[in-house]
């Protein structure tokens, strides 16, 4: 049995293993029996001890299930921040940039983290702001990152499509699985890519830095075309379009080409001319109820500047 409806904090469900789930992973076990959440949910709830497998405290997210086995999972209780988080990021530049009933379109600026890492964070999120800014995106999607059907690092700015219904949720989410959702961003690059290409590496999160992606033979395909839309000394402005949705996709792409983003500290290219790595999403295109859409916006003032500065 799926159950798809709030589940009330402190409330505890116990399953039983059949037969045919034997070998399953705890974690993917628990998604299947609440399917509005999300894998990486159970697995912070795993973590704080809220499930036993018969009298066992859970260790692990993947351990194997075996036949018979009775699983208990107590809901955490989320903590009242939402409305504060919210109010710290009233003058942070998250804005509207088009409504309609179904769906809407903002920006998010560069510093702000899309959905908490972990039940525990107390950081403001633009989760926080979309609850109070749309009170219904609350119930629609997963859970614990209601109204999210795609993410922008913390540190990447630009536009988000955001649904507010969910039979909007579920067309968005195909939109971006069959790759119908095209994406535009513009990234400042070290050195100087050729002038048009395809970078088509594989990629997979590195074995001991677990906030890192790296390029991997075994890891999942990753795909993106872009084309250099201006030369400086030594750096350049490209134009990327991805059409996987891989985590830090374009960073680990031109890093491996030998020309990370200019701020990039974690994939290798510090300057001081920027205080964050130089990718913004500029634009959205698909097509929603028979009727195409276009969305753009302007490079932020940080970019703008770091091309006067890489121009002189």
């Amino acid at each position: 049995m799926s159950n798809t409806n709030l589940i009330l904090p402190g409330s505890a469900h116990t399953f039983t293993v059949p037969l045919e789930k034997v070998g399953m992973r705890l974690d993917a076990f628990l998604v299947e029996q609440f399917s509005g959440y999300s894998r990486s949910f159970f697995t912070r709830v795993i973590e704080d001890k809220l499930v036993t497998i018969g009298t066992t405290i859970a260790q692990k997210a993947g351990v194997s299930l075996r036949a018979g086995d009775i699983v208990e999972v107590t809901f955490p209780h989320p903590e009242e921040k939402i409305s504060l988080n919210a109010t710290a990021l009233q003058n942070s530049g998250l804005k509207i940039i088009y409504q309609e009933a179904d769906f809407a379109i903002i920006y998010k600026p560069a510093g702000i983290t899309v959905h908490p890492a972990s039940d525990k964070s107390t950081e403001p999120t633009l989760v926080d702001w979309l609850i109070t800014t749309f009170p219904n995106v609350e119930a629609i999607g997963y859970k614990d990152r209601p109204g999210i059907v795609h993410r922008l690092d913390k540190n990447t700015s630009g536009l988000m499509v955001i649904p507010l219904t969910s039979p909007a949720f579920s067309t968005f989410s195909a939109l971006f699985k069959d790759r119908h959702m095209h994406k535009t961003y513009l990234a400042v690059v070290k050195g100087h890519p050729e002038k048009e290409g395809v970078i088509d590496y594989a990629l997979a999160r590195h074995r001991t830095v677990r906030n890192k992606m790296i390029h991997h033979t075994e890891g999942r395909a990753a795909h993106t075309a872009f084309t250099t839309l201006s030369y400086f000394a030594e750096s350049a402005l490209v134009q990327a379009r991805p059409t996987t949705g891989r985590t830090h996709q374009i960073r680990v792409h031109f890093a491996n080409l030998g020309h990370p983003l200019l701020g990039d500290n974690l994939y290798g290219s510090n300057t001081p001319f920027i205080a964050r790595h130089a990718l913004h999403a500029s634009k959205l295109s698909f097509t929603f109820a028979g009727k195409a859409y276009d969305f753009e916006s302007p490079l932020p003032k940080d970019m703008e500047r770091l091309l006067v500065l890489v121009a002189k």
